[in-house]
């Protein structure tokens, strides 16, 4: 099954009026969101569905960007919802232990989200697949705003980033 993933895209999706279903084939990571990113940046649809069926991992920046985008979907209008569907029970574990529970809604039901939906790969004008440091920087902030916890476990790692980031700015 990992072999026939690896030849799948990483993100495909299907959008119909009011909504857009997101699946995750593979392992989400900074390594490979920043075409994510800017899907949550240029969707404006009040429901996304994301499927985690096929999904093998995933690291803090790319739940840092579904948390942004969550709070981003309720700032815009209060009544939208960024569900997670099929979690396995380790994504789930990491889902719960950053809080993204409280902002998104989880479905831990069997039902299929495609509906007939055809779905289409994931892709847009940036040439680059991972996150640049300041997209990482973001991911890792919205984590830490979400409670004590995560603001204590990702500390260093904010300063760390922080500080490449000065290092980083023109003169």
């Amino acid at each position: 099954m990992e072999e026939e993933l690896e030849k799948q895209p990483l993100y495909s999706v299907g959008i119909t009026e009011n909504s857009a279903l997101l699946r995750i084939c593979g392992r989400a990571s900074y390594l490979n969101c920043a075409s994510l990113s800017e899907f949550f940046q240029k969707c404006n649809k009040t429901e996304i569905i994301i499927d985690f069926k096929e999904c093998l991992g995933m690291d803090s920046t790319f739940l840092g960007i579904i948390a942004g985008a969550s709070l981003e979907m309720q700032r815009i209008h209060k009544d939208s919802r960024l569900i997670l569907v099929h979690l396995s029970e380790r994504n789930l574990e990491l889902i719960k232990n950053l809080g993204l529970h409280l902002i998104c809604q989880v479905d831990l039901g069997k039902s299929d989200p495609y509906h007939g939906k055809s779905m289409e790969e994931l892709e847009f004008e940036t040439s680059k697949e991972a996150a640049s440091r300041l997209e990482i920087l973001g991911a890792h902030e919205t984590l830490s705003s979400l409670n004590a916890k995560n603001a204590q476990t990702f500390k260093e790692v904010l300063i760390y980033l922080r500080q490449k980031a000065e290092d980083e700015r023109p003169l």
